[in-house]
């Protein structure tokens, strides 16, 4: 294979969309890439154009250095992989272990995909030297998933089905539950563990947290 040709194999397909939005679009699908295939540090606007099938300038024209590309990026990306919520309330009867499973898995689907885990690494590693990622991050993801878990527990609570003394406290225990070393499986790049593996998890936790906070005459025995 040639250099152009290797060059023109690299390339994002474009995306859906017209004008501005569409070449932006293509960038940022580009700058992904390039990445978490290089890491950002390795990385370099022309590669980035290269990979969009544009050229520099126009890459610039959009976003008038790295760091802003990355910054977009980002956003663009909390939005994209970040589920809406992780529990809708109902008007019916509320079940607790059923409403908690839904939680926990839509929860750890952040981690257990590779542009979760990659978009993961990425933040991790230029926070320190970029704060606003670790902001905006922290305001997308963890904060507002810990203010959903809080809001769930807490309808619980008013329907008396659980006995929590604290809502905020209890929210972060159980997020840490079902977590577990994920984060850390995502920081390392290690591989992903299986399906079993997760479903225990996810098990476990639950009756850890429901050992904890149910009604005592509730509990399974």
């Amino acid at each position: 294979m040639t250099i152009a040709a290797k060059e023109k194999s690299t390339r994002v397909k474009p995306s859906a969309g017209q004008g501005e939005d569409r070449k932006a679009g293509i960038i940022l699908e580009a700058a992904k890439k390039v990445f978490l295939e290089q890491g950002y540090d390795a990385s370099s606007t022309d590669l980035i154009a290269s990979t969009a099938g544009v050229s520099k300038a126009t890459v610039y024209k959009r976003f008038k250095s790295k760091e802003a590309l990355l910054i977009a990026l980002i956003d663009h990306e909390i939005r994209t992989i970040l589920p809406e919520t992780l529990w809708q309330p109902g008007s019916g009867n509320l079940d607790i272990e059923a409403s908690l499973r839904q939680i926990a898995e839509t929860y750890l689907a952040i981690f257990l995909t590779k542009a979760g885990a990659g978009l993961h690494r990425l933040i991790l590693g230029q926070a320190l030297r970029h704060p606003e990622i670790g902001r905006m991050f922290y305001a997308a993801g963890p904060q507002r998933t810990h203010a959903q878990v809080a809001t769930f527990i807490k309808a619980a609570v008013e329907k008396d089905l659980l006995v929590v003394p604290d809502v905020s406290i209890a929210a972060t225990q159980f997020l840490s539950l079902v977590r577990g070393e994920l984060t850390l499986n995502s920081t390392f790049s290690l591989p992903f563990p299986p399906k079993e593996a997760v479903d225990a998890l996810v098990d476990s936790s639950i009756r850890m947290f429901l050992a904890a906070y149910g009604r005592k005459s509730d509990l399974r025995r």
